[in-house]
């Protein structure tokens, strides 16, 4: 699927020249060289494994808002978020992952996905939370301790 719509979201499959647009979502530093580098890794995955990340536009404004979707790491298949500061609280990241899962379950056909972040990013806990996610272990991720949640189908 390479375009997935919500009520107000429309993610798309990445392309290269996305990256600019969504530079400006990272709060913390990250170059545009960097997330050029991303986009490759993300148009790759979406080669190898016909899923992966998207990039999120508002529905009504096309503005980029987010990056999101699956991601395959090892045997496992995870759901991630990333919304823009001023677009946090909405509802979006929610809308957005429930979507991700989905597609996992409908289209991919997985029995499960998981989704990791840190025991302090209470924003993520409760999206986890919302979508039905539940706690299976500590894990590390980046050199950070992380918590791993599971979603079965």
């Amino acid at each position: 699927m390479d375009e997935v719509r919500t009520e107000r979201l429309v993610g798309t499959r990445p392309l290269l020249r996305d990256a600019d647009e969504l530079h400006p979502v990272w709060e913390w530093p990250v170059t545009l060289a960097r997330v050029r580098s991303m986009m490759v890794r993300d148009m790759d995955h979406w080669k190898r494994h016909r899923f992966g990340p998207w990039v999120v536009r508002d529905a009504a404004t096309r503005a980029v808002v987010g990056r999101a979707g699956l991601n395959r790491s090892g045997e496992e298949v995870g759901v991630d978020w990333l919304i823009a500061a001023e677009r946090r609280n909405e509802g979006l990241a929610t809308e957005i992952a429930h979507a991700a899962i989905r597609f996992a379950f409908d289209d991919v056909g997985l029995d499960s996905v998981v989704a990791e972040t840190t025991r302090e990013n209470a924003a993520s806990l409760a999206v986890m939370a919302r979508l039905g996610f539940v706690y299976e272990r500590d894990t590390e991720r980046v050199g950070l301790p992380h918590v791993l949640f599971r979603l079965t189908k």
